[in-house]
């Protein structure tokens, strides 16, 4: 990995707007699997969206292990 793209990184964690997006799709798309989409019901449930947007090669494990398609 090369420095810059490290502090490219670095600067992106550093951007709250990246962090309120996240958070904001969870959200607006957190159950819109019936007719009328469900809110997120907890500060936990919505800090485990978010890893699992944030982190998506974990998202990819979890569903796997569910039988799940990706």
């Amino acid at each position: 990995m090369s420095l810059g793209l490290l502090k490219a990184a670095a600067r992106a964690e550093n951007n709250d707007g990246l962090h309120l997006m996240r958070l904001l799709i969870l959200l607006r798309c957190a159950d819109k699997r019936g007719r009328t989409p469900k809110p997120v019901e907890g500060i936990t449930k919505l800090a485990k969206l978010d890893f699992l947007l944030r982190y998506p090669v974990y998202l990819e494990r979890a569903l796997l292990k569910l039988g799940k398609s990706i």
